[in-house]
């Protein structure tokens, strides 16, 4: 697999926090928030406790829906990181989508 550019955005308390905009050259998803834990002083630890206070991540690429753990591991060109109350109705965080956040650091 080849590696491309991929834009990442982060949103809401995230954005706030570590800067909402970035650019990596990186296979996949993973690999890109694998360069935000290394690149940047905290995010690791935000993104792997955030569920410890309800919050866990949505991964979207093309589908709004987000992504499961396997289209993390395929590329693309768009990656979104948004932060999800868990529990909330309708298309809000599930466990399992919690637990794909933290398994991708």
């Amino acid at each position: 697999m080849k590696r491309r550019m991929v834009e990442v955005k982060l949103l809401g308390e995230l954005g706030r926090r570590f800067g909402r905009s970035y650019r990596f050259m990186v296979h996949n998803p993973r690999e890109a928030i694998s360069a935000l834990c290394n690149q940047l002083d905290g995010f690791k630890d935000y993104f792997c406790k955030a569920h410890e206070n309800g919050v866990g991540f949505k991964l979207i690429n093309n589908d709004p829906q987000g992504m499961d753990y396997d289209e993390v591991m395929m590329s693309c060109d768009r990656l979104v990181i948004a932060p999800v109350i868990a529990g909330s109705g309708g298309r809000g965080m599930s466990i399992g989508q919690i637990l794909v956040g933290v398994a991708l650091v």
